[in-house]
């Protein structure tokens, strides 16, 4: 996948975006009222354990505005 080619998805209360190897999830949490955003870095973590948000948001915000 090249990085400028987006794919997106929803599945059960969450979505998500992938362009190459940065994904980022919405997650719904019915129970606690609340969305959280998951930016996940699939080149190094193919289990998706670590958030990156903090880590990378200008990453994130590019992703959550396409």
């Amino acid at each position: 996948m090249s990085a400028h080619e987006a794919r997106f998805w929803r599945w059960r209360g969450e979505w998500a975006i992938r362009v190459g190897a940065w994904k980022l999830v919405k997650c719904g949490d019915k129970k606690h009222g609340h969305k959280d955003w998951a930016l996940i870095d699939l080149s190094s973590d193919i289990e998706e354990q670590n958030g990156l948000t903090a880590k990378h948001p200008e990453i994130a915000k590019d992703l959550r505005e396409r």
